[in-house]
């Protein structure tokens, strides 16, 4: 009879012992998914954060961006022109020949 009662004890006292397990098992798992979670949050503020300073920025961007091209066409252009009357003549005549291109589009 106290052999049965200390197995029963054993098994119960493991029983037990394993359901501690399986708990903290959740515990630590549930943990993992909040930590995970307030990662997610943190990355979607960034993200819209990030898009407002995006649009708010990004049209200046693009215009300076494309007024420094042209400037830069600009000067090259008057150097090359600077160069000679025949090369101004040249320049000038190219560039005639590809605005007439677009008229007849």
């Amino acid at each position: 009879m106290a052999t049965i009662r200390n197995t029963t004890g054993s098994l119960f006292g493991m029983v037990s012992q394993t359901a501690n397990t399986v708990t903290s098992a959740v515990n630590a798992l549930s943990d993992g998914i909040d930590i995970l979670q307030s990662h997610i949050e943190s990355a979607k503020v960034d993200q819209r954060d990030q898009q407002v300073v995006h649009r708010k920025t990004y049209r200046d961007q693009l215009i300076h961006d494309a007024s420094m091209e042209v400037a830069d066409r600009n000067m090259e252009a008057v150097k090359y022109i600077a160069q000679s009357a025949d090369h101004a003549a040249q320049y000038q005549s190219a560039s005639s020949m590809f605005k007439d291109c677009f008229l007849e589009v």
